[in-house]
């Protein structure tokens, strides 16, 4: 009889191969059992195992409760992210049930620890139709916090400060993510009370299915409170030891406070001379009074201290201008950099020498002297001179963006101009002194692309004629802009005013006045075409100002929308006029970079005059305020 079950176990994979049976096997000698007989296979029929091979496998989950643990399962199914491939039953099986005690897991992290799971699968007539893997979830109550322990060795201030950083409070889910989340604001808030090497063990849950509760222990180390002794530097050493000091706002013997050793890393990085900064606290015995001591560990990379920069950008009016300038931040140490600078355009030559002292005699001021040579052929005035200037700042930078920030300068001014509002050659010299001071208030979130918050700054700048006629007047002006999001549209608008006191427009140099219209001023106009103009029609600039404008900043992924709406005006008076203002409307598209936005704005004057532009074609970087 063994002989016989021995064949059949044989012939039968070997039929599922090929549908033709074998011709029939001999009597075997002394077995006098008949062979069993087998059915003729039928043409139409499947080979044997296709109905549970070859399948892909979808799946449906009911139940569940919550849209995060729906997210997370499916990034993490077996099934849906294999599924799609063809398998067998088996397979299809296993991973269900890998799927299953994955959800359960999901469940009872998020604070469904009575959660129960059915599983299912069907499968569907045809050759081809798919498993069907299906979830029930029973939830059931989430789990809530019924007390918080917090097991740390501090003193009662400290320890009151760790529980109001905890954030728990009976009542609170007993989920995963709300007790990380709460760790997290514990492992901040320790460090910026003086506790570097703070440790915490896993948080520990003891649950009450009757009362559907959990009671959460936090158990945290919080090691010594520490005082720092010292800064030592691990890496190159671009700048002196007691300029590094100096850019902390920390002293030797105070208490340790990761807020500030934040801001200390943040600033050696915002000098451009170090690539990477990294601050680590290393324990340094004890003071006379017992108090823990720590060094500060600087370790830092070398950045290129040369920076060479191309710029290029085309507006209507102004044509084409490409800028080319070469940096070097410490050529002079410590911090003491030379930036040499070229522009050249349609309208406009400049030749610039600077040089910026960071962090002069203290934190955060620049010195700076600038030294420039300019050749301007505008339609209102063409101007030939020299700028020198000295003065102290406190800048904002990408990687710094300041709330507060200010310049007071000293200037010296020649130039040689011509008034081409007059008509013939009127070229007169121009001689003057300037004290400028600008205060300027930044509350937005970003520099390049700002999103929300508002910007505010003044400029004042006292200027003395010293050619006849030789008197003193004050150029003001004034800037404004704020920025509201709603869903993928931020609401942006700004406000320019303008005056300048004590001279008339023929007392000024032309290039001293102010002028409207342009990319960054009323956008569908030429480069100073708003405003009073001679029978000419060539701009004669004013003593007053005035701009506004509004946008819709649409966002998609990468790219963006803009329809714009802006206005201005120029006047003679010396406060700007408000109804005779001129309007541009236009519509601008936005590519988004690491660095900022890419900006191309198309816009055309509103009630057109003769000799205006049809439509104006603005280029750069950034948005336009």
């Amino acid at each position: 009889m063994t002989p016989r079950l021995l064949a059949v176990l044989v012939a039968q994979p070997l039929l599922a191969q090929n549908p033709d049976p074998l011709p029939p096997l001999p009597d075997l000698p002394g077995v006098t059992l008949p062979w069993p007989e087998l059915p003729a296979p039928d043409p139409s029929a499947a080979p044997v195992g296709a109905a549970a091979a070859d399948r892909a496998t979808r799946l449906i989950v009911t139940g569940l409760p919550d849209a995060a643990v729906n997210s997370r399962f499916r990034e993490a199914s077996l099934l849906l992210r294999e599924g799609r491939d063809p398998g067998t039953r088996g397979l299809a099986e296993r991973r269900l049930r890998d799927d299953r005690l994955l959800l359960l897991n999901e469940l009872r992290a998020a604070g469904w620890f009575g959660a129960t799971i059915d599983s299912s699968l069907r499968v569907d007539p045809g050759p081809d139709a798919p498993f069907t893997a299906t979830l029930a979830v029973t939830p059931g109550p989430r789990y809530t916090l019924s007390a918080v322990t917090l097991d740390a060795a501090l003193p009662p201030e400290d320890a009151t400060a760790a529980r109001d950083a905890l954030a728990l409070a009976p009542g609170a889910p007993a989920d995963n993510g709300t007790i990380a989340a709460a760790l997290a604001r514990l492992s901040v808030a320790l460090p910026q009370r003086g506790y570097p090497f703070v440790e915490t063990a896993p948080p520990a849950l003891r649950l009450d299915h009757e009362r559907r509760t959990a009671m959460l222990t936090l158990a945290v180390n919080p090691g010594p409170r520490s005082r720092i002794r010292d800064i030592r530097l691990d890496g190159p050493q671009v700048l002196n030891a007691r300029h590094v000091a100096g850019l902390a706002r920390f002293r030797r013997g105070d208490l340790y406070d990761s807020r500030r050793i934040d801001d200390f890393r943040r600033a050696l990085i915002a000098t451009g001379l170090y690539g990477l900064v990294s601050v680590q606290a290393e324990r340094a015995g004890v003071n006379a009074q017992g108090e823990q001591m720590v060094d500060l560990i600087l370790r830092v990379e070398r950045a290129p201290p040369r920076t060479v920069a191309l710029g290029l950008g085309y507006g209507t009016g102004q044509g084409v201008r490409a800028e080319a300038s070469w940096q070097h931040r410490n050529l002079f140490p410590p911090e003491g950099g030379l930036t040499v600078r070229g522009t050249v355009g349609d309208r406009e030559q400049v030749a610039a020498l600077e040089y910026r002292r960071r962090n002069f005699r203290q934190r955060d001021r620049t010195l700076v002297a600038r030294a420039a040579y300019s050749d301007s052929r505008f339609d209102a005035f063409a101007a030939r001179g020299f700028e020198t200037s000295l003065g102290l700042e406190r800048e904002t930078n990408i990687i710094w963006q300041k709330p507060f920030t200010y310049s007071v300068a000293a200037q010296v001014i020649g130039t040689s101009e011509e008034d081409r509002s007059l008509g013939t050659p009127n070229r007169r010299q121009f001689y003057l002194l300037a004290l400028p001071v600008t205060v300027a208030l930044d509350r937005s979130d970003d520099l390049l692309d700002p999103t929300r918050g508002w910007r505010l700054s003044t400029r004042i700048s006292p200027e003395y004629s010293l050619q006849n006629p030789q008197k003193p007047y004050v150029r003001v002006q004034a800037d404004g802009s704020a920025y509201l999001p709603a869903e993928r549209v931020v609401f942006a608008g700004r406000l320019r005013l303008g005056t300048i006191l004590g001279a008339s427009r023929l007392d000024l140099a032309p290039s001293r006045r102010f002028y409207a219209g342009g990319g960054g001023s009323v956008r569908g106009f030429g480069f100073q075409d708003i405003g009073p103009k001679s029978t000419d029609n060539i701009p004669l600039g004013g003593r007053s100002l005035a701009e506004a404008s509004v946008e819709a900043r649409i966002r998609v992924g990468d790219f963006g929308i803009v329809p714009f709406l802006d206005a201005g005006q120029v006047a003679d008076e010396g406060l700007p006029r408000l109804d005779t203002l001129r309007f541009g409307a236009g519509i601008g598209a936005r590519y988004y970079t690491q660095f900022g936005p890419i900006r191309i704005d198309v816009a055309t004057p509103l009630k057109r005059k003769p000799g205006e532009p049809t439509v104006g074609f603005y280029v750069s970087i950034g948005q336009a305020f």
